[in-house]
C-alpha cells in the first residue's frame, strides 16, 4: 500500500474501534500477545459472528480474504474495497487458485 493509504487506514482503524465501542465492546481484554508478522504472516480464522472480523481488523490490521458477494453490500462493500481485500468466489476453482496466488505473492513481498 502507498504511504498515504496506510495513514488513511489508521483513521479506519480508529473508526473500527468506535464501531466496536458502539456495539457494546467497551473494553476488550486480550491474553497474550500476537506473534510478530515475521513468524506468523498468515492468520486463518473461521469467525463465528460479524464482530470477529471487525475485531481482527482492529487488533491485527490484516489484509482480508472475503467472498466476492460482500462487495455488493451497501456501505460495507465500500469499506471492504478501501481495505484492499482479496476477493474469492467460493464456487470457482480458478478464483480460489487466484486468491491463493495473491496470498503467496503478498507473503513473498512482505519478506523481501
Amino acid at each position: 500500500m502507498p504511504a498515504w493509504r496506510r495513514r488513511l487506514m489508521w483513521v479506519t482503524r480508529i473508526s473500527v474501534r468506535c464501531i466496536l465501542f458502539s456495539f457494546g465492546y467497551h473494553w476488550i481484554k486480550r491474553k497474550g500477545k500476537p506473534a510478530p508478522r515475521e513468524l506468523a504472516p498468515i492468520v486463518v480464522s473461521n469467525h463465528v459472528s460479524y464482530i470477529d472480523p471487525i475485531y481482527f481488523f482492529y487488533e491485527l490490521f490484516p489484509t482480508i480474504v472475503s467472498s466476492d458477494s460482500h462487495d455488493s453490500i451497501p456501505f460495507v462493500g465500500t469499506i471492504i474495497r478501501a481495505m484492499q481485500v482479496i476477493y474469492v468466489d467460493r464456487f470457482s476453482p480458478a478464483s480460489r487458485k487466484s486468491a491463493v496466488n495473491e496470498i503467496k505473492d503478498g507473503e513473498l513481498s512482505y519478506f523481501s
